[in-house]
């Protein structure tokens, strides 16, 4: 019995030591795989940023062995969600275990909608994948969550905020609501960080002025704040002043039927009756609330508290709505008040900027009738032609050489080729062709260039940027579809610090519309004006204290728009002398659709179209330079054909330069 005993302990403690060394040697391959699998350890942030680009940064580190290939960041994606339009590589060399960290610049015209994903693609040989990996809502400024921070005395009655976990749609992208609480300490520090501030029950008097200062400044960047009053409303806006919301009375639960919210009987509440002492409020009957846009962002003011709403049961809410529903109409109804419902972003979408008359102006650039004249070459052509037939002919049989023909003829078509070649290089036909239209603000130096470009051949192609530009991508919205290849259509590549861009296309003399970023610049001089309305339209002086003469140049004066051609560098002229050539008063229209719809649907049915291309890009500049902003304020708006190329490269190119000011 004691040697069964002994036997059956061995036994065990055999098995014992055989499952811990089978768990010992079966968990080291699973790591190796593990780190196989992620050879590179990738972080990418969108670094804050004042110009119009998405600097993106990435940090990389090579886990495995010494690594040298492209690193590829993939943007725009097709509608499969397989596919990218547009690839910006950079060259990198990784030894085992380092660490490189690099920026791309996109400009943000070149983004088609940012709550897509981005790739960032490992690259051997060009063409092989080492490695692969998809980041999502890199560009919704970095977040991939809504930051709601709470400050409240009775946080545990506010953790429905969260909607259970469910997403809260903001402009078009789903993104779930993360809670944060919040105290007197702790709030200046998590401002920035948040989307949505909510107070509710909690006495605002503690604050000190410098934070309740950073939060009014923080709604004016951005900010979403939303405020529950009910039975704390005097405590809650005390410290608030700015809010300029005064407490009349508050109604007890069941005192007040009269208040009814979308689906939701609020009369069981406490009620609060506010005063909008400024007039600064709309009032919202589906929550009935407060609602008003500050500078980018919003503030939202409850006559209940949030704390005593989620105390309420399920039997409050009508027509199977929710609490959840209901927190979701509150989120949703005071962010939609707010200028941009991104923080730090002036647009939600800045590709949408480019606006259906940008599109059809921008669009005629590079198309004048002017630039191709193949009189000459079809001349060449008919000579050759006739002269191959008959007429070689004649001649070999009058010098007794008719034999000669079968050899003659291929020689004289060798010939023909070289002098069509030629002439077709002298049409701007053989190389790759650009036309670049930059836009320069002459007060603030802002500078961006449009550019539209094609190639002859059914090839990739690419071209270097001029060093002072910083960014390049495609302009989306004009001729724009995302690729359906099997890797990219548009292609950006640094090569140090220079960059070049091309597509792959799908036929020849395909084109594409590129923009690009640079940096400010400082000379340049200025244009001046002295500007009066009358009877006869406007009148004064615009002088053009420019370093280039203007072929063209508009006046935008009380939203109606002016033209007139020829204004030297250094000169002034009476624009109630000088003859216009467009005047136009949109009334309903704004100066873009007025110099489409009338300026040059005019040019077209006259036939006057012989500057096509400079009328189109200064139409182009008038619909950029104008905006909401601007209306009311006089513009003026010079073009010339005396700029800098835009691409260093072996290339066609015809640069024209808008210059302007705005006064």
């Amino acid at each position: 019995m004691n040697c069964r005993l002994v036997l059956y302990r061995k036994y065990w403690a055999f098995f014992a030591l055989g499952t811990f060394l089978c768990c010992l040697f079966c968990g080291k391959p699973v790591y190796i795989v593990h780190a196989e699998e992620a050879r590179f350890d990738v972080e990418a942030e969108l670094l804050s940023s004042d110009r119009d680009t998405y600097d993106i940064q990435l940090t990389i580190e090579n886990c495995g062995e010494d690594w040298e290939g492209i690193v590829q960041l993939l943007v725009n994606v097709a509608s499969n969600k397989d596919n990218y339009d547009c690839a910006y590589d950079i060259q990198i060399s990784l030894p085992q275990n380092s660490i490189k960290q690099f920026v791309t610049h996109i400009p943000k015209k070149s983004i088609e909608y940012v709550e897509d994903p981005i790739k960032v693609v490992f690259l051997e040989n060009k063409s092989q994948i080492t490695e692969e990996k998809q980041i999502r809502r890199l560009l919704t400024d970095g977040s991939n969550v809504l930051a709601m921070g709470i400050l409240s005395d009775a946080y545990s009655a506010l953790t429905y905020l969260d909607m259970g976990g469910r997403e809260l749609a903001f402009e078009r992208t789903d993104f779930p609501v993360k809670l944060k609480q919040l105290n007197r300490d702790t709030l200046a520090d998590e401002l920035d960080k948040l989307t949505f501030l909510v107070i509710d029950q909690y006495d605002t008097k503690v604050l000190p002025y410098d934070i309740v200062y950073q939060m009014e400044q923080w709604i004016y960047r951005g900010g979403i704040l939303i405020v529950g009053t009910g039975s704390y409303a005097e405590d809650t806006l005390n410290g608030l002043g700015y809010l300029k919301m005064d407490v009349t009375k508050i109604s007890k639960p069941g005192e007040n039927k009269s208040v009814q919210a979308y689906n939701l009987n609020l009369y069981r509440l406490p009620i609060a009756d506010l005063n909008d002492r400024a007039g600064m409020y709309r009032f919202n009957n589906k929550i009935q609330a407060f609602t008003d846009g500050w500078g980018d962002g919003a503030v939202g003011i409850l006559p209940y508290a949030l704390s005593e709403l989620g105390r309420l049961d399920a039997s409050v809410y009508r027509n199977n709505s929710t609490q959840e529903d209901f927190t979701e109409l509150i989120l949703d109804e005071v962010s939609k008040v707010a200028n941009s419902r991104f923080r730090k972003s002036n647009t939600y979408n800045p590709a949408a900027e480019s606006s259906y008359t940008f599109d059809r102006i921008f669009n005629m650039f590079g198309n004048s009738n002017e630039q191709l004249h193949f009189g000459l070459l079809g001349m060449i052509v008919a000579a050759y032609v006739i002269f191959v037939g008959p007429v070689l002919y004649m001649i070999l049989k009058a010098a007794g050489k008719r034999d000669s023909y079968w050899f003659a003829v291929p020689a004289t078509t060798l010939v023909g080729i070289v002098m069509i070649y030629f002439a077709g290089r002298g049409f701007e036909v053989a190389d790759t062709k650009v036309y670049s239209m930059s836009v320069r603000n002459l007060t603030e130096q802002d500078y961006i260039t449009y550019m539209r470009c094609y190639d002859a051949n059914y090839r990739e192609w690419e071209l270097q940027l001029s060093e002072r530009y910083d960014s390049v991508g495609p302009l989306v919205g004009i001729n724009y579809n995302n690729s359906n290849k099997e890797s990219y259509y548009h292609h950006i590549r640094q090569e140090g610090d220079r960059l070049l861009f091309g597509i792959v296309p799908n036929a020849s003399f395909e084109d594409s519309f590129f923009v690009a970023e640079g940096a400010k610049q400082t000379a340049g001089g200025t244009i001046q004006s002295k500007l009066n309305y009358g009877e006869h339209g406007v009148y004064g002086t615009v002088t053009n204290e420019t370093a280039w003469d203007f072929l063209y140049f508009a006046v935008i004066y009380d939203d109606s728009l002016y033209i007139y051609k020829d204004l030297p560098s250094g000169e002034s002229c009476d624009l109630g002398e000088k003859k216009k050539v467009f005047s136009g008063i949109g009334y309903a229209e704004e100066p873009g659709d007025v110099y489409l719809h009338s300026y040059l649907r005019a040019l077209y049915d006259q036939h006057q179209i012989k500057d096509l291309d400079s009328i189109a890009a200064l139409g182009a500049a008038v619909e950029m330079v104008y905006s909401d902003k601007n209306r009311y304020k006089t513009t003026v708006i010079g073009l010339t054909k005396d700029w800098d190329k835009a691409v260093d490269d072996d290339c066609n190119e015809m640069a024209v330069g808008c210059v302007y000011v705005i006064q």
